[in-house]
C-alpha cells in the first residue's frame, strides 16, 4: 500500500514538474542565443559585445577588417576572446556580406555608422561628393533594413518571426526629426531646434538615420529603436531616462547607452518602440523602473510622428524636460559627435535655471509617467 502511495505521489510531482515545464517554456519569451552585433569594434559596439558575454549570450561580432576588429577586441577581454564571441567579416554596404554574416543569428544589434572618427579625412571627403550628388550612406540608411530582412530569411527565421521581444535593436540618434520639423515646431522647441547637430547636420547625416529607421520599422522584424542623445564618455554612467518627441537634450556615456542597447534585447516592452535616452548620473540604476518606463512608450504606428513625435508633447512636459536635462556642462573638446544632440555651451536654455520646486528623482518620474 505504501509503495501505491509513493508511486502515486510520485507521478503527480512528475507530472507537475512536466506542466511546470510547459508552462514556463510556453509564457517566457526565448532569448536570443546568438547575436550579430554591427559596428562591433566600435565606441559602443565594443561595450554592447562585453555587455553581451556578461550574459553569457553568443556573439558574432561583425567587423569591416577582420585583423583591427579581432585586435581592438582581444585587447577588451585581456588579449583573448572569450568562447562566446566569433568575429565575422561584414561589409555593411554589400547585401551580399551582411546575408552572409547573418545566416546563423538570431538577433542583431546596429550600433555602426557611416561618419565616425574613423572614416579619417579621405572617408570625409568621399562622403561629402557623395552628400553634393545626392547619393545616401547606405550604412546610416539602409544596413540594419538589410540586416532585418536577412534574418528573416536565415536558419531561425521562423523563431525571429514569431518573436515577443525585439530581434533587431537599432541605435540611432535623437535629433533626427527635426531637419524636417515646421517652422512653428522650430519656433515653439527652439533650444532644441537651435543645437549645433540639428543646424549643421553634416552630410545629412540626420536624414540617413532617419531613413535607416524607417528601414527597420517596414521590415517586419520585431524591433526597437533607441535614439540616444549627446554621446560623452565624460559623462559618468547613471541611470537612463526614456522619453519620446524627439525634443530632448543630454548626454549619456557610451557604456550606458551599451546597457539599454542589450537591455531591449531582452524585454518584451522594447518591442516595436521607438524612444530617446539620456542618463542621469545621481540617480542609481534601476532596472525595475527601466522596465516600467519602456511599458509606458507608445507602440509605433503609421502615424508614430503624431503618436509619439513632438506634436504629442505638451508645453508642461517640454518645459519639464528642460529643468530635468538643465544647462549642459562644458565640453572638453569642440567634436561634434554622430548622436550628439546636446545644445553649445552658448545656447540659451530656458528653464532649470531658476529655483526647482522638485527633486530630480520627482522629475524623472513625471517625465517617464508623461
Amino acid at each position: 500500500m505504501m509503495n501505491v502511495v509513493l508511486s502515486s505521489c510520485s507521478l503527480f510531482l512528475l507530472c507537475a514538474v512536466r506542466q511546470s515545464i510547459a508552462f514556463a517554456s510556453s509564457a517566457a519569451p526565448s532569448s536570443p542565443q546568438k547575436v550579430l552585433v554591427a559596428g562591433a569594434a566600435g565606441r559602443v559596439g565594443r561595450r554592447v559585445v562585453e555587455n553581451l558575454v556578461k550574459r553569457g549570450t553568443g556573439v558574432l561580432a561583425a567587423v569591416r577588417n577582420v585583423d583591427s576588429g579581432k585586435e581592438t577586441l582581444e585587447s577588451l577581454f585581456g588579449g583573448s576572446l572569450p568562447p562566446e564571441v566569433q568575429i565575422v567579416p561584414c561589409d555593411l554596404t554589400s547585401a551580399n556580406s551582411m546575408q552572409e554574416a547573418c545566416k546563423d543569428a538570431d538577433a542583431v544589434i546596429f550600433c555602426a555608422s557611416g561618419l565616425s572618427p574613423s572614416t579619417g579625412t579621405v572617408g570625409s571627403a568621399v562622403r561629402a561628393v557623395k552628400s553634393f550628388f545626392g547619393v545616401k550612406e547606405k550604412v546610416d540608411s539602409a544596413a540594419a533594413g538589410v540586416l532585418a530582412r536577412a534574418l528573416l530569411s536565415g536558419a531561425k527565421k521562423g523563431e525571429v518571426a514569431g518573436s515577443s521581444t525585439p530581434r533587431l535593436v537599432h541605435l540611432s540618434s535623437a535629433a533626427v526629426t527635426r531637419p524636417s520639423w515646421s517652422e512653428e515646431e522650430k519656433e515653439v522647441f527652439k533650444e532644441v531646434a537651435e543645437i549645433p547637430i540639428v543646424k549643421l547636420n553634416p552630410f545629412d547625416i540626420l536624414g540617413d538615420k532617419l531613413e535607416g529607421e524607417e528601414s527597420v520599422r517596414s521590415s517586419g522584424v520585431p524591433y526597437c529603436v533607441v535614439r540616444a542623445c549627446g554621446l560623452n564618455d565624460n559623462q559618468p554612467p547613471g541611470r537612463p531616462v526614456v522619453v519620446t518627441g524627439d525634443v530632448s537634450v543630454g548626454r549619456i556615456c557610451r557604456s550606458d547607452v551599451a546597457e539599454v542597447l542589450v537591455s531591449c534585447l531582452f524585454e518584451q516592452a522594447a518591442s516595436q518602440k521607438t524612444f530617446e535616452v539620456f542618463s542621469r548620473p545621481e540617480l542609481p540604476k534601476n532596472s525595475g523602473i527601466f522596465r516600467s518606463a519602456l511599458e509606458r512608450v507608445k507602440p509605433d504606428s503609421k502615424d508614430w510622428r503624431d503618436a509619439v513625435g513632438s506634436r504629442a508633447v505638451s508645453p508642461e512636459l517640454y518645459s519639464l524636460l528642460q529643468q530635468l536635462q538643465g544647462p549642459p556642462p562644458p565640453r572638453p573638446d569642440a567634436e561634434v559627435e554622430v548622436q550628439s544632440s546636446s545644445p553649445s555651451e552658448t545656447a540659451r536654455v530656458e528653464g532649470g535655471q531658476g529655483e526647482e520646486t522638485e527633486t530630480v528623482e520627482e522629475k524623472e518620474k513625471i517625465v517617464q509617467t508623461a
